[in-house]
């Protein structure tokens, strides 16, 4: 019998008939094999993007090196289409997004949609993060998966114990995160010379590493949040589509981590003036 949660997603889990959904449940086994899709989609999307910034910047590259002028055309081109591929892949990741949540049953494929625009976006990002600093992805990708098996560790070995009140407090951790990133860049957008009052500041360096570091362990902790939901499922026998809600929700909460560390090892980079 399927015990009733405080997690409203697992708490609905009966027809309209209010009689209990049956089948075959959920188990580990299928999270981890459809955690590992849609992570092979976002890294291949991400892979094939970074190998397009690289072979559009070739000729750049190669006149910078042999001292030669760089042909504008050739430069702007190639920044026209990273431009294109970053502003589709975030459209295309919104899409997803949505499609996650108006068609839940559907997870599967509006979370491959989801991890290909996003895998996208990251490859944008982190091929630019690579010129600018080489191997910050690699450390970036290292320092990600640690963090991820460090808090599956600490969650199954029991040493950490999530809650009703953890959910709920993450959950509003979550909402407070995304109401001042969309505040901030409003105000961006509204008042340009805000931002350069904060980056004027000789005390913004540092104040933006600590911001990185809070938002690095907000997503660390939703590891936590995500796994014990997956726990939940598995324990109550929940449908097999649980399965990609759970590895769903995993793979967005490590790619979130993993631009998290991106952005501040690019920061430390910058701070102690170790890049390319």
């Amino acid at each position: 019998m399927i015990r009733m949660s405080h997690n409203p997603a697992l708490g609905s889990m009966k027809n309209a008939s209010g009689q209990e959904v049956m089948g075959e449940g959920a188990t580990y086994r299928g999270v981890a094999l459809k955690t590992m899709y849609f992570a092979a989609v976002a890294l291949f999307s991400a892979i094939t993007v970074m190998i397009t910034l690289f072979v559009l910047l070739a000729p750049v590259f190669t006149a910078t090196s042999t001292g030669e002028p760089v042909d504008a055309a050739d430069f702007n081109r190639a920044m026209g289409i990273l431009m294109g591929i970053l502003i589709g892949g975030m459209v295309i990741g919104f899409i997803g997004m949505l499609g996650t949540i108006f068609a839940r049953r559907q997870v599967h494929i509006f979370g491959t949609i989801y991890t290909l625009g996003q895998g996208a976006v990251m490859g944008v990002l982190s091929g630019f993060a690579e010129l600018y600093v080489p191997g910050v992805v690699f450390a970036a990708l290292l320092a990600t998966f640690t963090v991820f098996a460090v808090m599956s560790v600490l969650f199954f070995t029991g040493v950490v114990k999530v809650g009703h009140r953890f959910r709920s407090v993450m959950r509003a951790v979550l909402i407070s995160v995304f109401i001042f990133s969309l505040l901030y860049m409003l105000m961006i957008l509204i008042m340009p010379s805000m931002r350069a009052m904060f980056t004027n500041n000789p005390l913004w360096p540092l104040l933006s590493i600590g911001i990185s570091v809070v938002m690095i362990v907000v997503a660390s902790l939703f590891i936590l949040y995500d796994l014990s939901l997956i726990k939940e499922a598995v324990d109550n026998g929940l449908d097999k589509y649980y399965e990609w809600w759970g590895a769903f929700g995993l793979v967005v909460t490590l790619m979130w981590l993993y631009v998290e560390f991106l952005r501040l090892f690019l920061k430390l980079a910058a701070l102690f003036g170790r890049r390319r």
